[in-house]
């Protein structure tokens, strides 16, 4: 997202806070339309953000350190969905282990290497993910176990996991 909206006329460059909340766009002009459009387009809400909120963020990340925020979100997606599983199908330390570093290897690279196209939808792009996430997985814990951490997977994408939302 970030790329295409670094494409898109009139803008110079985006960044992202680490949430995901807010983007940082530095203008060639001062009318906005195209990249709100263009984020519409895309299936995001935008409107401008408050001073107060822009002014509070400390860390943003651009296209070229985003795979470094994309880590840190598989990450935490797989830390809330995995013990979980883990205790339900009794996984092992390992088998629980393994599982984590598939579900980050696999959401990283759906993060960084398949972004959206124009036309794509998050939800298209969810369900990709949920996809893979199960092919990769059944090999380690089985197709039923496999199939239950894509479950979880879908109801954690489909979720606002924002403080205070």
């Amino acid at each position: 997202m970030l790329a295409r909206l670094q494409e898109s006329d009139g803008v110079d460059h985006a960044a992202v806070d680490r949430g995901g909340d807010l983007l940082r766009l530095t203008l060639r002009h001062s009318d906005p339309a195209d990249a709100i459009a263009l984020l519409r387009e895309l299936g995001y809400d935008a409107e401008i953000a408050s001073d107060d909120e822009a002014t509070t963020t400390a860390l943003w990340y651009d296209a070229a350190s985003v795979g470094e925020l994309s880590r840190v979100e598989a990450r935490v997606i797989a830390e809330r969905i995995v013990p979980p599983l883990a205790r339900e199908r009794d996984l092992t330390a390992a088998e629980a282990a393994e599982v984590e570093r598939v579900v980050v290897s696999v959401l990283h690279r759906y993060f960084t290497e398949r972004a959206l196209r124009a036309g794509a939808t998050p939800g298209g792009f969810r369900q990709d993910c949920v996809l893979a996430i199960a092919a990769a997985a059944d090999p380690v814990i089985g197709a039923g176990a496999a199939r239950a951490l894509a479950e979880r997977l879908d109801i954690d994408l489909g979720q606002d996991h924002r403080r205070g939302r």
